[in-house]
């Protein structure tokens, strides 16, 4: 009854998960290393924002 379409593994293209008639495109996961690189430039960006908040105040 499921039907899961894995032929490309390099997930150049969506797999897609067919339940009956009706089927789902499945999207990857991201890596941990996304999340953290993604919160190391927003970490920067506040730092960035947060120095330059307090050179306008001086």
């Amino acid at each position: 009854m499921w039907n899961v379409n894995a032929k490309n593994l390099d997930m150049k293209e969506d797999p897609t998960v067919k339940f009956g008639k009706v089927a789902y495109s499945v999207s990857p996961v991201p890596e941990p290393e996304s999340y953290a690189m993604f919160l190391a430039g927003l970490g920067l960006m506040g730092t960035i924002a947060l120095r330059r908040k307090k050179a306008d105040a001086s």
